[in-house]
């Protein structure tokens, strides 16, 4: 109790509480790390047509940053000295982010956002928006960009990249101007500020949280271990006595094999296999109670649920040496690791569910996937520790 009173007391945490305590719409809304959500606000401020007030103004601060990233200097040039004419701003279009077309300049310009707030690319999509874009405007001039918190990299040539920061710097630019309403000015303002506070490096802020985590950190961690969230309820529901017994009686039944709990949290929940305690490489691992080196974890984070076999943090000559052992054998499926990492080495592994505005889930749907857990835990590890096992066994 004297730790999480001397943070809640510290002035360092008053100051860093105080700057983000700032009353936003689109947080109260549940919107803002659902990326279609910031799509339908920037294609609307963007357009010209819409009846905030603002005209071209946001548009062209934007244009000016994307066409700076891409390094169209020269087409800045012609954007700032000339009539824009006809202006197409789509949302969604072709599950394209924001789309942004010119058709009266020559050639036409066509610009393609995509916004990834917590998400990475996934299937190929930005070389297929490129190749929709191509069939869609065969004879335009077309640029793309893909927009991050840090700017990651994109995995198409055709692709810039931009961070959060430069859209905040052209929103800022736009707002400084004496051009639009007054409500459409304050959501501008909210939508900046919630930018800069998820998304923004604040350096300041970062000293201060830097210096909380050092003095405070293990407080820290329990308060972020218990923060209430539906994915956190239906983590400790499956985590019951009842539910845990179910878990280990179901894979004990298809497999043979026994199973016991490891240590875990509401994030991780583990199992290891006592059997295994007498493989010379196996008890050496540091990061579970049970010491041992290889676990099966589920994984309840974001709005994912996920379960995998760990090859955890530990002895490194003893880690090298078993994964060697399971590298060899042909039945045991080593998931997407081609190699051996430092600290964890994730196998095989499987996503459970993914669960899409989990804040907003009935209590009903929260129940039914506390079952799709247990069930899907079960089905993955019956289907895959058995060719383990007999690995781990073999000796």
């Amino acid at each position: 109790m004297k730790e999480l009173t001397d943070l809640a007391l510290s002035a360092d945490f008053r100051e860093l509480a105080n700057a983000q305590d700032i009353y936003c719409p689109f947080e109260s809304l549940r919107i803002s790390r659902v990326e279609i959500r910031h799509s339908n606000f920037l294609a609307n401020i963007l357009n010209p047509l819409a009846n905030h007030g603002f005209g071209e103004c946001v548009l062209r601060n934007l244009l000016d940053k994307l066409l700076t990233a891409s390094g169209d200097h020269a087409l800045r040039l012609e954007l700032a000295l000339s009539d824009l004419g006809r202006i197409e701003v789509f949302r969604e279009f072709h599950n394209m982010d924001v789309t942004i077309h010119l058709p009266d300049l020559t050639p036409s310009l066509v610009c393609i956002i995509e916004l990834k707030v917590d998400a990475h690319e996934h299937s190929g999509q930005l070389q297929r928006y490129a190749e929709n874009a191509a069939n869609l405007w065969p004879n335009a001039s077309r640029r793309f960009y893909l927009v991050s918190p840090t700017g990651m990299d994109a995995s198409h040539d055709d692709w810039n990249t931009l961070s959060f920061s430069e859209i905040v710097a052209a929103l800022k630019a736009a707002y400084a101007e004496p051009v639009g309403s007054p409500l459409a000015k304050s959501m501008l303002r909210a939508y900046i500020d919630l930018l800069r506070r998820l998304f923004v490096p604040d350096e300041k802020m970062e000293e201060l949280a830097r210096k909380l985590w050092q003095k405070h950190g293990q407080t820290l961690e329990y308060l972020i271990d218990q923060r209430p969230s539906p994915m956190r309820d239906i983590s400790q529901a499956v985590q019951s006595e009842e539910s845990i017994a179910g878990i280990i009686e179901g894979i004990s039944q298809r497999t043979g094999i026994e199973i016991a709990k490891d240590s875990s949290s509401n994030t991780y929940l583990r199992f290891y296999i006592p059997a295994w305690e007498q493989d010379p490489d196996m008890p050496f691992g540091d990061f579970t109670a049970s010491k041992s080196l290889l676990v099966i974890e589920a994984e309840f984070y974001g709005e994912r649920i996920h379960v995998r076999f760990n090859l955890g943090r530990g002895d490194t000559s003893h880690r090298e040496s078993l994964y060697e052992r399971l590298k060899a054998s042909k039945e045991v499926d080593m998931g997407n690791n081609k190699k051996l990492t430092p600290q964890w080495t994730r196998l095989a592994s499987h996503t459970i569910r993914r669960i899409k505005n989990i804040e907003e889930l009935p209590q009903e749907d929260q129940d039914k996937l506390v079952e799709t857990a247990r069930s899907g835990i079960v089905d993955f590890v019956a289907r895959y520790l058995p060719a383990y096992d007999q690995a781990i066994m073999a000796l």
